[in-house]
């Protein structure tokens, strides 16, 4: 699994070189001047690499309604970190 895809192409690639799945994140966007949202950049993503292959997101995902958003554009899975840090801190 390869964490921090910012491009189809970079999924690609990943898949190509023998990767089980990529995580696509803009955990970076916070650091990085114009970085895409992976939110739309999901369905280039999904469509790079096909139907088969794992595509994970994450990135500050907060709303079961944002999960289902994910799923729909093609996502495998969504990673829920924050979730589970604010329950904890409560």
């Amino acid at each position: 699994m390869i964490k921090g895809i910012l491009s189809a192409e970079d999924a690609k690639t990943a898949q190509d070189s023998g990767a089980d799945a990529v995580v696509i994140s803009n955990h970076g966007g916070r650091q990085l001047d114009f970085a895409s949202s992976m939110i739309g950049l999901l369905p280039q993503i999904r469509k790079a690499v096909g139907p088969d292959f794992c595509v994970m997101i994450d990135g500050g995902f907060r709303r079961g309604s944002e999960i289902l958003i994910a799923l729909g554009l093609g996502a495998s899975g969504v990673l829920l970190g924050r979730a589970y840090a604010f329950g904890l801190s409560a």
